[in-house]
């Protein structure tokens, strides 16, 4: 029996939505190249074989992104933090048929030509295996009969991965994701059937389009409420007093100063709620010793993402099919149906009420019957003419709208005793060596193979006819004096190392001396205003309608300038209702992303924008960040750096905006405060 596939409008959508992701992209054509200098063939590929090369920046993937978004009814992503991209389709609707013809048509469009399927388990490998046999004969009809190889990933076949590198035809690897999560797995040992290498290092080389086939809980991701308990112990108890007592803090009797700014006084390494507990005590003006630092203890109540691995994932799975909620092959029964019908799932007791809930939701969604949608929570989001307009908005603008540029001081000898230490704690540099391979080359039509003959090492240490010019190369980067990284180079002593691999030396001593040099730079930045220079609304607000809708990514407001405000988690949601419930708030938005604040490290966008009036007089204007905790602590180090940044630009606009460095996670909270 022969199967008839029909083109389903839905699937062709999703696999647009795929491709399109990468316009701009040039088509790379695999060919041959004669070198003049002989008229030897070279194939060009790197030097594990041929790869998938990417030609657009991410600014254009994301504007991609966004178009696709758009054209799907879908909330914009403010940004990406790596190249991962989820289509989400519902069971049954042919998820392997359409990554299938994506893969056809990246290679059709852009050249792409390796891709990895990996799969959450055994069942679902052979299935996917299955599926590209029965579908092979159809898709070659459509792309023009262009050759493609499927296998599935053996450890014991490890020349299926040579071959999946130097190919230059479409190679798909099918790979169970339990074949390579582990360092002692086969795939990320080095063997001597590859020369050495790893078989991950010749599948990584090709720069892979991979496409990850999850299980409904697998990368699930839900929020929980923790309680992390903070306790200080004698040696940063000691720490903390003795520089309270050597910068006169604190007075004869341990009281402090009237005359010290403690908020500005900065506490030696401790954990940040430590930091403000002491610094809570020591605003009550009572004596403060030794003793009573050592017994300074609080808790942090804070919001943490939480994510199931692929091990708890199985290990739920596998419960389920112990209560015979499920079957064998995953299906949802009639027993589950009922159970989550009535709100109720009778897990084992060592999942919080938190993760339950995720669980619970997560096998709604991969119950098979058809999602219906409420239209009635399809809103369009416009802007409010009158609200641009109203003296609220105008107040709360000008005192923003200023642009400034920055200025940096970086104290060149902190800056060379901090790189110096960190080149001289770098580990070792291995001699550079030079591996020769001699191989046979079959040209096929089926494509190229190559047969390894012979490989020899050998050791390039002082044998290098050039080597990098190190102080042109750096001071380039860094913009730093040539007698600066001089300084910094000698007094390291790790000479050896520049002469075992200069390349490699270059390249760890570049990024750590930009380390330090951004942070510095930072740590004495100054904003000045640029006159004649100002935001202006309407290249900030976007006047085009957007689509949102009420139950995933918008909630409806009064005091702000669209009628919706489009939010990107929980906690933007929960802070935009609790601004637009309170009276005293009279005007606030979201403050868009082109909105800009040059800095060192790159452009900072704040979250929000609020203009205040307390008790019908006092008029407050705030910037602020929203994070799923109140401590900088909790942040990445590039996200504390500009947050940093932001509060000096708005500190040098002098128009009364306060800009809290901290980040807040609740209006109300952040308020009692003020």
């Amino acid at each position: 029996m022969k199967l008839k596939f029909k083109n389903q409008e839905f699937q062709t959508e999703a696999v647009n939505a795929v491709a399109d992701l990468f316009t701009g992209q040039e088509k790379s054509n695999m060919t041959f190249s004669i070198d003049d200098n002989g008229g030897q063939i070279k194939l060009l590929q790197n030097d594990f074989g041929f790869g998938n090369k990417l030609e657009i920046n991410n600014d254009t993937l994301l504007a991609n992104m966004h178009s696709i978004q758009r054209r799907n009814k879908l909330p914009l992503s403010r940004d990406y933090d790596s190249r991962q991209f989820s289509i989400e389709m519902e069971t049954g609707t042919g998820k392997t048929y359409v990554y299938t013809k994506t893969i056809l048509e990246l290679n059709q469009r852009y050249g792409f030509s390796k891709f990895i399927i990996v799969v959450p388990s055994v069942a679902i490998r052979e299935g996917v295996f299955k599926s590209l046999q029965v579908t092979e004969e159809h898709f070659k009809n459509l792309y023009d009969g262009i050759p493609y190889r499927y296998f599935i990933y053996n450890s014991s076949k490890l020349s299926d991965v040579r071959r999946f590198a130097t190919s230059s035809n479409i190679e798909i690897m099918i790979i169970n994701i339990d074949a390579f999560k582990k360092a002692e797995n086969i795939i990320n040992q080095e063997q001597d059937k590859l020369n050495g290498e790893t078989a991950m290092r010749y599948i990584q080389d090709t720069n892979p389009v991979g496409v990850l086939q999850l299980s409904a809980l697998m990368d699930l991701t839900y929020e929980e409420k923790v309680e992390i308990e903070h306790q200080m112990d004698e040696a940063s108890a000691f720490d903390v007093y003795e520089a309270l007592v050597a910068n006169d803090v604190i007075d004869e009797r341990g009281v402090l100063r009237v005359e010290s700014e403690i908020d500005n006084f900065e506490l030696p390494k401790i954990e940040e709620p430590l930091k403000q507990e002491i610094k809570k005590i020591l605003k009550q003006q009572e004596p403060v010793t030794f003793e009573k630092l050592k017994d300074v203890k609080c808790v942090e109540t804070r919001i943490e993402e939480k994510t199931f691995s692929h091990e708890q994932a199985s290990e739920i799975m596998e419960e389920l099919k112990e209560m015979k909620v499920i079957s064998k092959e995953g299906k949802i029964k009639d027993t589950m149906k009922a159970q989550l019908k009535a709100g109720k799932l009778d897990l084992s007791e060592r999942y919080t009420k938190a993760a339950q809930r995720a669980i619970m939701q997560a096998l709604e969604k991969a119950d098979n019957r058809p999602v219906i949608r409420d239209a009635n929570k399809e809103v369009t989001v416009r802007l409010k003419k009158q609200a641009i307009l109203s003296p609220e908005f105008k107040e709360l603008w000008d005192k923003i709208k200023q642009k400034t540029t920055y200025r940096v001081n970086i104290d060149t000898d902190t800056l060379i005793k901090n790189c110096v230490k960190e080149l001289r704690e770098m580990p070792p540099i291995p001699k550079a060596k030079l591996l020769t391979s001699t191989a046979e080359i079959e040209i096929e039509n089926a494509g190229v193979y190559s047969t390894e003959k012979h490989t020899q090492t050998t050791d390039l240490e002082n044998t290098y006819s050039y080597v990098p010019d190190i102080l042109r190369l750096i001071a380039s980067e860094t913009l730093l004096k040539h007698s600066t990284i001089i300084q910094i180079l000698k007094q390291s002593g790790r000479e050896q190392d520049f002469m075992n691999n200069p390349q490699l030396f270059y390249e760890k001593a570049l990024e750590i001396i930009l380390r330090n040099r951004h942070s510095l730079a930072i740590d004495g930045i100054k904003y000045i205003k640029l006159a004649g220079e100002e935001y202006y609304v309407q290249e900030i607000f976007d006047s085009e309608e957007l689509l949102a809708n009420l139950d995933r990514n918008a909630v409806q407001v009064e005091h702000s300038v669209y009628d919706y405000l489009i939010y990107d988690s929980g906690v933007e949601s929960r802070f935009a209702k609790s601004l637009d419930e309170d009276p005293d708030v009279k005007m606030f938005f979201k403050i868009p992303p082109r909105f800009k604040i040059e800095t060192p490290i790159g452009s900072y966008n704040p979250d929000w924008a609020v203009f205040l009036e307390k008790d019908g007089e006092q008029k407050l204007y705030f910037v602020l960040e929203t994070k799923g905790t109140t401590s900088l602590f909790d942040l990445r180090n590039s996200e504390k750096l500009k947050i940093h940044c932001g509060k000096q630009h708005f500190a040098a606009l002098e128009d009364g905006i306060e800009f809290s460095e901290e980040p807040v996670k609740d209006w109300k909270e952040f308020k009692v405060n003020i």
